[in-house]
């Protein structure tokens, strides 16, 4: 990928991610990185957004990309990108586990109930990158 492209695809997706952490109701964050702290350009970028009790520090992670774009804690067990990655799919697998045709939404996700197919797909996809140590250079799982 050209780096005009890379840079052009990374302002978009921190810009979502903003827009994204504005709209959550008492979810209080601190500055969000420049870069994604993971990516699989043009797909899929994960975000480290600081702390506000700790600056500095992570105090959340957002996946944002051709997927839904969440959020989760950045605490003691969520230090690395592999892991907020890994803590969200968990998280939507197990809304999907819940979820039965017909249901408004899928969980406490908030998407629309006929995206359960291709959430089902994202979290597979996701799973095969977290299990490929290829994809995490220097980060454990």
């Amino acid at each position: 990928m050209i780096d005009d492209e890379l840079e052009a695809w990374s302002a978009s997706e921190r810009q979502k991610v903003m827009d994204y952490l504005r709209k959550q109701e008492g979810l209080t964050h601190g500055a969000v990185g420049d870069w994604p702290a993971w990516r699989l350009a043009t797909r899929i970028s994960v975000w480290a957004v600081e702390s506000v009790r700790s600056p500095g520090a992570i105090g959340w992670w957002v996946i944002c990309g051709d997927l839904p774009t969440d959020y989760c804690s950045g605490g003691p067990d969520c230090r690395i990108p592999r892991a907020a990655v890994g803590k969200l799919v968990q998280r939507w697998r197990d809304a999907l586990s819940q979820y039965r045709d017909g249901d408004p939404t899928i969980g406490d996700l908030g998407i629309q109930g006929e995206f359960a197919p291709l959430l089902r797909t994202r979290v597979e996809a996701l799973s095969e990158l977290l299990a490929d140590d290829a994809n995490w250079p220097d980060e454990p799982f």
